[in-house]
């Protein structure tokens, strides 16, 4: 039978997985470089440990590993009798995606690509094929536009800021060549476009360390705001439920949007894992075969 993985970073469903998690992630070269890292990751993810764990449990850990599970079975009722099954794998926790066969197809599940996410995947990976970035497809866009769509209900355009917020990066990636803000920004002005009777800005969250990031930051976007009494707010980075939207989105972004007197924050739905999502997948995979 031959075997879709479908791959992304993973996160941790409670406390037990939440210091191997942060380990991995501190000591990954393909997402951050640190000095003597052997030494000095291990030091910076037991220094997290503590803040990480508050925000995941205000966020009642990660669903992530319940929805990747739930659309590989979706996906592979739907492929079963054309000899296809789908599983998850990860990057940053068991099971890891070294595991794949080499036969298999891997599809991460980051619509854009960057060389710290879907790049790291394909390099840990030799030999494998990897499908694609789909940031631009059609049937993606109408997903999330739908998730926009119930955000921006009976909402007044004239006071309503419609954020698209992406996970932003280092500005030494895309000074290195790296595709992922030009496509991050596709994303966004396809899905703008759908909307033309709203003001739409794109901005970032996510940035961690000294470096220059992605800009601007969402919270200052918040800031900067007047005359507006409603944000409809679209994460565009990824598309299931996650510690950046369930913590950085839903509650610091939205508690700064209160203290700034914006009346309601209202947070499009991802696609997570519907019948909907799991049939763009099903496409990704098709046209991937």
């Amino acid at each position: 039978m031959k075997q879709v993985i479908l791959a992304h970073m993973g996160g941790p469903s409670g406390e037990a997985e939440l210091p191997l998690f942060l380990r991995n992630i501190f000591l990954d070269r393909d997402l951050m470089r640190l000095p003597l890292q052997s030494i000095s990751g291990r030091l910076l993810a037991r220094a997290r440990l503590g803040r990480s764990r508050a925000n995941y449990e205000s966020a009642g850990w990660s669903p992530l590993k319940g929805l990747t599970d739930s659309l590989a079975g979706k996906l592979t009722a739907r492929l079963a009798s054309e000899g296809i099954s789908v599983r998850a794998l990860y990057t940053h926790l068991p099971p890891y995606i070294e595991e794949a066969p080499r036969d298999a197809l891997i599809v991460p599940l980051y619509p854009q690509f960057s060389s710290a996410l879907a790049g790291a995947i394909a390099k840990r990976l030799p030999g494998r094929k990897v499908a694609g970035p789909w940031y631009d497809r059609e049937d993606f866009i109408a997903l999330l536009a739908d998730g926009v769509g119930k955000a921006l209900a009976g909402a007044a355009p004239e006071r309503t800021a419609l954020m698209l917020i992406a996970h932003g990066l280092p500005e030494s990636f895309a000074a290195g060549g790296d595709p992922y803000l030009d496509q991050v920004r596709a994303t966004c002005g396809a899905l703008a476009a759908r909307f033309p009777g709203h003001a739409a800005s794109i901005s970032y969250i996510g940035r961690s360390g000294p470096l220059k990031w992605s800009a601007p930051e969402a919270g200052e976007v918040i800031d900067a705001m007047k005359g507006v009494d409603r944000i409809a707010a679209a994460y565009v980075s990824f598309p299931l439920d996650n510690i950046e939207v369930l913590h950085d989105i839903d509650r610091v972004l939205r508690e700064k949007a209160a203290a700034r007197g914006i009346r309601e924050f209202v947070r499009a739905p991802l696609p997570n894992d519907s019948d909907a999502f799991a049939g763009v997948l099903e496409a990704v995979i098709r046209g991937n075969m």
